[in-house]
């Protein structure tokens, strides 16, 4: 396989084995809360889309390559509407929407997988795809679908920054400004890179240019990740009254820190099986393996009350 190619690949499951980590990580620290709820799902959207992207550059029929690129629309179809309401949240907190806004983010979203996967499996179409240097690249075609998500992403990026905008009108606090200045940097620093390749060369120009929307994601993602660490925003407010409960709470630590081992090991076999030849039939189930004792242990650190079926579940698991 050309050197191009396993290079953008690798770089495609890196990055979804980032996002999903974020992901879980952030969902950990306390799945109540909505704004947690949101970044976990809006990163498994974006660790979808990278994972499809991917995987369609492996040793497969172009069937299954076109098919796998239809399918991604999972991915990339859904992220921006989750960004805008994932802002929205963090501006607003967890009121109760009117339902409209409901019909905005989420329709769109359906809209999107009916458009770009459903129709063209029922109708027998195939993906706008090509294969170039750098393996599967999308061709793009001004038509109605095209015109559309343009439209979709135009429109959810100036939602999105119209909440910041008024976030940062909204408050006087020196650091919640800070976090919006930032936070509003990386989202145009991601236009910055897209709008000129993806947008303007490969849809409006049709010139084939490699997809690279998904690995730019990054920077928003991980400034939103070092915000999140630094000021401790998302964290529950646990109120530690004895050595007991700060027991609990470094257990809980630890048994997290175990899932994110196992869900890095099973990207890295993915990606490690790939580069010494292709990915076979039992290389992949082992990587799901790892992967399915990762979320395991995340379900068991979540659900189980008693410390001795938590350490059993990590006796078994390893």
């Amino acid at each position: 396989m050309p050197i191009k190619v396993t290079f953008l690949t690798i770089i495609y499951l890196t990055v979804a084995c980032i996002y999903n980590m974020l992901g879980v990580y952030v969902l950990s620290l306390n799945p109540r809360k909505l704004a947690n709820r949101l970044f976990f799902i809006l990163n498994m959207g974006l660790c979808f889309w990278a994972l499809c992207f991917g995987i369609r550059n492996f040793n497969i029929s172009e069937e299954m390559s076109h098919y796998i690129t239809l399918v991604s629309v999972l991915g990339w179809g859904t992220v921006f509407s989750l960004i805008y309401y994932f802002i929205k949240t963090l501006r607003l907190g967890e009121k109760k929407e009117p339902v409209w806004f409901y019909i905005f983010v989420y329709g769109s979203a359906v809209v999107n997988t009916v458009l770009f996967f459903v129709l063209p499996i029922t109708n027998g179409g195939t993906a706008n795809i090509v294969y170039s240097s750098w393996g599967w690249t999308a061709v793009s075609t001004n038509n109605f679908k095209e015109i559309y998500y343009n439209i979709y992403y135009l429109v959810f990026s100036i939602a999105t920054f119209v909440n910041l905008y008024y976030w940062y009108k909204e408050t006087e606090d020196k650091s919640i400004r800070f976090r919006i200045k930032l936070l509003s940097a990386s989202l145009i620093a991601v236009g910055i890179l897209v709008i000129p390749t993806e947008v303007i060369i490969s849809r409006m120009l049709q010139i084939q240019i490699v997809q690279l929307m998904v690995i730019w994601m990054i920077i928003p993602t991980m400034t939103m990740f070092y915000l999140i660490r630094k000021y401790r925003f998302l964290y529950p407010a646990i109120k530690l009254s004895s050595n007991q409960m700060l027991d609990e709470k470094m257990r809980r630590k630890l048994f997290g820190f175990i899932a994110q081992v196992y869900i890095f090991i099973s990207y890295a076999s993915f990606i490690l099986y790939y580069i010494n030849g292709g990915l076979h039939y039992y290389n992949a189930v082992y990587s799901f393996v790892i992967y399915a004792l990762g979320v395991g242990h995340i379900i068991v650190n979540r659900l189980a009350n008693k410390v001795e079926t938590q350490y059993w579940y990590l006796t078994l698991a390893a």
